[in-house]
């Protein structure tokens, strides 16, 4: 469900039944490779691209020495 917080505060509602099985609901969702939060705030997507770029550039960091200053420009603006 999504919807503003004062919104959101005014359902009271922990699972789903589906058939003959219980879903529970979850804060957060994956659609199209966007995370998205029950209040569409994007901040846990945001975190997340962060958090993957990090990880990239630590990862470049232990071959960029074997790496032309021109190779190691265009590896990063492609990632």
């Amino acid at each position: 469900m999504l919807g503003a917080p004062h919104q959101l505060s005014q359902i009271n509602c922990q699972q789903i039944r589906l058939g003959e099985t219980d879903l529970a609901i979850a804060s957060e969702a994956m659609c199209l490779s966007v995370l998205l939060d029950s209040t569409l705030t994007f901040a846990p997507h945001v975190r997340h691209l962060a958090g993957r770029r990090y990880y990239h550039l630590r990862q470049l960091r232990t071959v960029r020495r074997s790496l032309t200053g021109d190779d190691a420009t265009k590896t990063m603006v492609n990632k």
